[in-house]
Formats: structure tokens, sequence, C-alpha cells
């Protein structure tokens, strides 16, 4: 049976991928093949060449990934439409989301405070005090964020040198191993009890802070996905 807006070859292809309960790759090997072209050419998203096919094949299996997916599987299609490559979406990506992180950085703020509330002494600390320590820590992060963001404005100058991608990578495998560090020394010093219970207090929030972070930082990448241009 044919479907709408597709071919005949198109509809029975999809039909096949159905009857035989093909698993559902949302990015699957011809990302491989679309890296190797350097655009979208070859890319298939849930076995879908275009965004006519995607919305086709919705039709018939609309499940809650494909649902959560469609906004991303639009955007992507319309790169390809516009015969994109990927180092342009990469560099429009890097754009807003550079322009995007110190804003969800600051919002970020009063929800971290808000842990570090719940696990201290209510009479010793307030929110307020704990609001302190994340101003403390997300400047140094915000401040380390503004470094590789002038590291970024040279990179159409100096990124085709290979000791200029190996200075930018160590410093970013520093950067990242002392933002962990500092904050368990910024702990330390501002809630000042080195006990081994600390330590574990600290640990622990370090996780789940890191947990939720990660939570933020994949909708921030999601967000600035779609507001490429």
């Amino acid at each position: 049976m044919a479907r709408p807006g597709l071919s005949h070859e198109d509809s029975l292809t999809i039909n096949r991928i159905f009857s035989e309960n093909a698993p559902s790759s949302y990015l699957d090997n011809e990302l491989e093949s679309m890296v190797a072209h350097g655009d979208l050419r070859d890319l298939t998203i849930g076995n879908a060449h275009t965004m006519e096919q995607y919305d086709s094949i919705m039709e018939s299996n609309a499940s809650l990934t494909r649902r959560l997916f469609y906004p991303f599987a639009k955007k992507i299609f319309e790169f390809k439409e516009q015969g994109l490559e990927i180092k342009d979406i990469a560099k429009g990506f890097a754009v807003v989301f550079m322009k995007m992180l110190p804003k969800a950085l600051f919002l970020y703020l009063p929800f971290l405070a808000f842990i570090l509330w719940l696990f201290h002494n209510k009479k010793n600390w307030w929110y307020f005090d704990h609001g302190v320590f994340t101003l403390h820590y997300f400047s140094f992060l915000l401040l380390v964020v503004a470094i590789f963001m002038l590291f970024n404005l040279l990179d159409p100058l100096l990124g085709s040198y290979a000791i200029y991608r190996f200075i930018n990578a160590l410093l970013l495998i520093v950067a990242f191993t002392y933002g962990v560090l500092y904050f368990f020394m910024a702990y330390y010093r501002f809630y000042g009890n080195g006990s081994l219970k600390s330590l574990f207090k600290a640990l622990f929030l370090f996780v789940v802070n890191g947990f939720t972070f990660t939570f933020m930082i994949l909708s921030l990448i999601g967000i600035s996905l779609l507001m490429v241009n």
C-alpha cells in the first residue's frame, strides 16, 4: 500500500521495516557515511531519508521516543535540505551553545544552593549562605568558560597548527580536573569541616550535582541545536 507523499518503492521499504520488526535506530550506521562525506546527504533517521518519510513512519508507529525526537529530526532534515556541511552546523552550534551556557549556569545556581541547603544543618546555615558558595564556585566555572571562549576566537587563525590543538586539549583536561578538585577545596574552606563525614558528604553532593548538571547540559545541547539557523 502506497503512503501519501512517498514513491511506491519508498512505501514498500517502510512497510518491510515494520513487518520485520526492525529495531528503531535514530542515528544508525549511515551516520558513519555522513561523517566521512562531511555533510548530511546520506543521513537517515529512524530509517527515513526525508522528513516526509519520518512523518509517514510516525503515522505507523508513533512511539514515545519518536515523539520526543521529532523536533530534532525536523531540524536535522532542515539542515539536510539546505545542503549544510557538518562543520558549518558545528560552528553554528558552538556559537549558540557558548552564548547560552553562562545564562544556564546562572539559572542553575539556585538549584544547587537548594541541594546544599537540604543536606546541611538548617540552624547553622541559611539558604543564602549556600547561595554564596554556589556563586563563588560558578564564578570560577564561568571564568574557565570565558577563557575557552577566547581560545575559540583563535581557532580560525591557529586551528590548523598541531601545537595549538595540543595546548588547547591539554588546557581542557587541566581545567576539567582542577574544576573537580576546586569543588572539594572550596567546600572545605567554606564549610570549615575537615572530618571524614564532611568528605563523604562533599563527595555525595558532587555526584548529585554531577547528575543534575549533566541533565542541564544535555538539555542545553538539545536547545542549542534547535536554535541553530
